[in-house]
């Protein structure tokens, strides 16, 4: 496996990700409201596009050690957006 890229949380993701993560959490990260119906790989498209141009996008949350140690961004190497 290559070298995976690996960047410590910024205290603004571990908000993001400890609210995520709470009991009864009703929050909604994110909506789209489309005009009209969009088929899938157009869909696709557009996100590969617009989104996965950015790190980030493909990288998944991991949790190294244990409290105090913050969690860190990690590529993720089985990324697919497809899944």
């Amino acid at each position: 496996m290559g070298h995976l890229k690996r960047t410590i949380f910024a205290p603004i993701d571990i908000t993001w990700l400890h609210m995520a993560f709470a009991p009864g959490n009703t929050m909604v990260g994110g909506l789209v409201l489309l005009e009209d119906p969009i088929a899938p790989e157009d869909l696709r498209l557009l996100v590969r596009a617009r989104l996965l141009r950015y790190r980030r996008f493909r990288q998944r949350p991991i949790q190294p050690a244990p409290w105090p140690c913050p969690p860190i961004w990690e590529d993720d190497p089985g990324f697919s957006l497809e899944n």
